[in-house]
C-alpha cells in the first residue's frame, strides 16, 4: 500500500514545491546587481522548464550543464553565493529528475545530490525541500504496511518540520506525516491525526496546505464512521482549495459528487446534497455524471414524499412535535 497522498495535491507539489521554488531558487535577483542574469541562471531556468513538462533527459542534460560551466569559474566565483546557490539548484534539479523522473532508478545518486544541496545551503528553503525529497526516499521502495517501515517513514517526515520549521517544505511534511498515520487505519492513530490536525491548523490559519489537511481529516473521520465530522471537513477542504493556474484540468466537478453523495447517503443531509448537485449541473451539465446526479435529485424527492405519506398526522389532542401540550385520553 502506498503513502495516502490527498487528492487535491499538483504535479508541482509531487515535484517538491517546483513552482514554489523558481523564484528564488534559479533567479537569485535578490542576490546580484540589476542587469542580465548570468548564463548558468538562463541555461537553469530551461532545465528546470523541462522538469516541470515531464522532459526528463532534457532536464538533466540542462542541469548538468550548468554544472559544467560552474566548475570552469576561479575558486572565488566558486566560492560566493550565487554560484552555490546556482550549483545547490541544479544538484536539487537532478535529485528529483533521478527520483520522480526516472522513478528511482539511482537511488544513491538521489541522495548524493540531495544531501549535497543540504550541506552547499544548510539554512535554505531550497536545504528544506532537498530534506523532503530525501525522507521521500526513504519510503518509496519499500512496503509501507510493515508497522516498523511506517514507523520509520514517520520519523523522516517528523524530522523534516522539526529542523525547518519555518518552511513551506515542513509544511507539506507534516500533511505526509498525518497521511501515513490515517493510512494505518488504527482507531488511536487515527484520533492522534486528527488532533494533531486541528491543533497544526490552529496554530498556522493560513498554511499553505490546509486543504490537504482537511481532507485527511475528512477520511480520518470516515473510517472512524463519524460521518457528519467527515463531511464538514470535505467540505472545508473544498473551500480552502488553492487554484493552480499552470493546471487547466483542475476543477471541482468529483468534489461536488463526493460530497453530494455523502451527505445523500452518509449523512441523511438532504438540504447539503441538493446544495452540491445542483452546483454540479449549473457549473457541469455537459459532464458525464450530470445524468446521474439528476437521478439522484428525483431519488431524495421520491424518499421524502414516501416519508410524508407514510408519517400519519398527529391526532387531535396529542402532543405535537413541538411538545405542545394534547387533551387527555
Amino acid at each position: 500500500m502506498k503513502i495516502l497522498r490527498p487528492q487535491v495535491y499538483s504535479k508541482a507539489l509531487s515535484l517538491g514545491g517546483l513552482v514554489l521554488l523558481w523564484g528564488g531558487v534559479a533567479g537569485m535577483s535578490g542576490d546580484q546587481p540589476a542587469g542580465a542574469p548570468p548564463p548558468e541562471a538562463t541555461l537553469l531556468k530551461t532545465a528546470w522548464r523541462n522538469t516541470r513538462l515531464e522532459e526528463f533527459d532534457l532536464a538533466e542534460q540542462g542541469f548538468n550543464t550548468v554544472l559544467r560551466a560552474l566548475d570552469t569559474q576561479s575558486a572565488a566565483e566558486h566560492a560566493a553565493p550565487p554560484a552555490l546557490q546556482l550549483r545547490a539548484n541544479a544538484l536539487y534539479g537532478l535529485g528529483l529528475v533521478s527520483s520522480l523522473g526516472h522513478h528511482g532508478k539511482n537511488p544513491a545518486a538521489t541522495q548524493r545530490r540531495l544531501r549535497a544541496v543540504i550541506d552547499l545551503v544548510p539554512h535554505s528553503e531550497l536545504a528544506a525541500w532537498a530534506a523532503l525529497a530525501l525522507a521521500r526516499e526513504a519510503y518509496l521502495p519499500v512496503n509501507t504496511d510493515a508497522p516498523e517501515v511506517r514507523a520509520e517513514v514517520q520519523k523522516c517526515y517528523a524530522q523534516v518540520v522539526a529542523d525547518y520549521p519555518q518552511s513551506v517544505a515542513a509544511q507539506e511534511a507534516f500533511v505526509y506525516l498525518q497521511a501515513s498515520h490515517i493510512q494505518a487505519l488504527e482507531a488511536g492513530q487515527l484520533r492522534q491525526s486528527l488532533r494533531a490536525i486541528d491543533t497544526y491548523l490552529q496554530e498556522h490559519p493560513q498554511a499553505r496546505f490546509r486543504s490537504a489537511l482537511h481532507t485527511l481529516q475528512s477520511k480520518a473521520y470516515s473510517r472512524l464512521q463519524e460521518y457528519p465530522q467527515s463531511l464538514a471537513a470535505a467540505i472545508k477542504a473544498l473551500e480552502t482549495r488553492e487554484i493552480d493556474p499552470t493546471n487547466p484540468w483542475q476543477n471541482n466537478v468529483a468534489d461536488y459528487f463526493q460530497i453530494a453523495l455523502m451527505a445523500q447517503y452518509d449523512v441523511g443531509d438532504f438540504v447539503t446534497a441538493r446544495r452540491y448537485y445542483n452546483q454540479f449541473l449549473k457549473e457541469y451539465p455537459q459532464d458525464q455524471r450530470a445524468f446521474t446526479v439528476q437521478m439522484q435529485l428525483q431519488r431524495m424527492q421520491q424518499t421524502e414524499a414516501q416519508l410524508r405519506a407514510e408519517t400519519p398526522p398527529p391526532r387531535r389532542g396529542t402532543t405535537n412535535a413541538a411538545g405542545a401540550q394534547g387533551a387527555r385520553p
